[in-house]
Formats: C-alpha cells, sequence, structure tokens
C-alpha cells in the first residue's frame, strides 16, 4: 500500500512538472515599467537585471527538465523508487535555485523604485497572487 502511494505520489509531482516545464513566454515588460513610470535610468538597471536572471535561469531550467526526463524514463522502467525520490529532490533543487535568482532580480528591480512606484509596484505583486506570479515569464497555456 506504501508503495502504490509513494508511486502515485511520485507519478502527479511527475506530471506536474511537466506541465510546468511547457514553454516560457515573455511578459512585455514595458507595460509595467509604463504602469510604474520608470525613467530611462531605471528601465536601465530593470533590463540588466531581468538579462541577468535570464542568463542564471536558462541553464537551470534546462537542468530540471533533464532531471524531470529521467525521473519520467525511471517511472515508464517502474525503476527505482528512491532514485526517482532522489531525482525529484534533486529536481526541487533546481527550482529553489530558480527561485532565489528570481529573487535576487525582483531585489535589484525595487532598490531603484521611488516609494510611490514601490507601493504600485507591491499593488500589481499582490494582483498577480504575490512574488511567485510576478516575474517577466509566464507559463504559456495552449
Amino acid at each position: 500500500m506504501k508503495r502504490i502511494l509513494i508511486l502515485t505520489t511520485i507519478t502527479l509531482l511527475v506530471a506536474g512538472s511537466l506541465v510546468a516545464g511547457e514553454p516560457l513566454k515573455r511578459v512585455d515588460g514595458g507595460e509595467l515599467g509604463s504602469y510604474l513610470g520608470l525613467t530611462a535610468a531605471q528601465r536601465t538597471v530593470w533590463d540588466s537585471a531581468h538579462a541577468e536572471w535570464e542568463a542564471a535561469a536558462g541553464p537551470l531550467f534546462q537542468k530540471e527538465r533533464g532531471i524531470m526526463e529521467q525521473v519520467e524514463a525511471a517511472l515508464k522502467s517502474k525503476s527505482d523508487a528512491c532514485g526517482i525520490g532522489s531525482n525529484m529532490l534533486a529536481a526541487q533543487a533546481v527550482r529553489d535555485q530558480i527561485h532565489a535568482a528570481r529573487e535576487t532580480m525582483t531585489q535589484k528591480q525595487v532598490a531603484v523604485l521611488t516609494p510611490e512606484q514601490k507601493t504600485k509596484f507591491d499593488a500589481f505583486v499582490a494582483a498577480r497572487g504575490g512574488p511567485e506570479g510576478f516575474g517577466e515569464m509566464r507559463r504559456r497555456r495552449e
């Protein structure tokens, strides 16, 4: 019974990760910049921070996708559950690195905002569902 529960849980995690691994589509940051009233200097900082995030996160997304492909192959071959679990933990560690890189980007961007812009930014983040909903990237649903 435990084994079935473990395999079911892992299968659901893999399915969720595969859905999360959909291609990413860039959201036009110009709209947020216009909403916040960013100056040219602020926009430069925002674009630079985003470029740094993309450079750091791109390889991490590829690494996570590779790990999840290994998990999927192991599940199809009914491989060792411990190995699958280890790969799931490794994938979560990579996701944590992605989140940390995103947080660094956001901190750099917010650091150049005026108090009024910060208030608008906080409202935007709250409307998007919190920090996890914010970012220049979103999942494409087709």
